[in-house]
């Protein structure tokens, strides 16, 4: 396997997954 098999794919998809987490923890912890 490559190591920079997908770089730029993997850090334009991470902050959208960071976020949506994020956004997952503050619903729960708030509702």
């Amino acid at each position: 396997m490559e190591m920079g098999w997908r770089w730029d794919f993997t850090l334009e998809i991470l902050p959208n997954m960071l976020w949506a987490t994020l956004n997952t923890i503050l619903a729960a912890g708030v509702g």
